[in-house]
């Protein structure tokens, strides 16, 4: 992750509720999701295994700043 990406993440970074499970979902809030709502590690690999790249971005945001892969 950039210093940058990193910085965001560690200044802005919240707890959301994952949109697909209710789960919660560490991130900062993406402009294309209800507001308290993002994507969770779970669901977020689950998700990448049927949909592209960019329909992830295009829906839940950047990955490591948005939402966290671990």
């Amino acid at each position: 992750m950039s210093d940058s990406k990193e910085f965001l993440r560690k200044q802005h970074s919240t707890i959301l509720i994952c949109s697909c499970c209710g789960s919660d979902a560490p991130g900062i809030q993406w402009h294309n999701q209800d507001i308290g709502y993002g994507l969770c590690s779970r669901c977020y690999h689950r998700i990448k295994l049927k949909e592209t790249p960019e329909y992830i971005k295009r829906c839940y945001g950047v990955v490591g700043l948005n939402f966290m892969e671990e």
